[in-house]
């Protein structure tokens, strides 16, 4: 068991290019990065609210996750413990918590985002 979070913990993946590494979602505001190997937590990552879903955008020169607010809004983050700033970019157009992301399996840049709305966009 790894433990690191101050409140749940919504989402999990794993890294796509790197079964070693995964990443955490949390209502703490934050995403984690863990080194699997050593259980150990490698970076946090804070947002502005509260998240509730992940996934990673895999094929970008510089891998991206995307992850859901309880803000309506896509957060887009740069993982890497040297990336100079956390937020890369806000997608928004939901109307309620966005619940669920999958990336697209034909495009680098694309995703498919569920929400409490009833909506999904693309």
């Amino acid at each position: 068991m790894i433990s690191g979070h101050t409140a749940p913990v919504y989402g999990v993946i794993f890294k796509p290019d790197d079964p070693t590494v995964a990443y955490s979602c949390s209502q703490d505001h934050t995403i984690r990065s863990w080194d699997l190997t050593t259980s150990s937590l490698v970076d946090t990552r804070t947002t502005s609210h509260p998240l509730f879903c992940i996934t990673a955008l895999p094929g970008v020169s510089h891998q991206l996750l995307a992850a859901g607010t309880t803000a309506r809004h896509i957060t887009l983050l740069d993982p890497r413990v040297s990336a100079s700033t956390t937020q890369a970019m806000t997608l928004r157009g939901h109307t309620n918590l966005v619940t669920s992301l999958s990336p697209d399996p034909e495009s680098r840049y694309g995703l498919v985002s569920a929400s409490n709305d009833g909506t999904c966009r693309v």
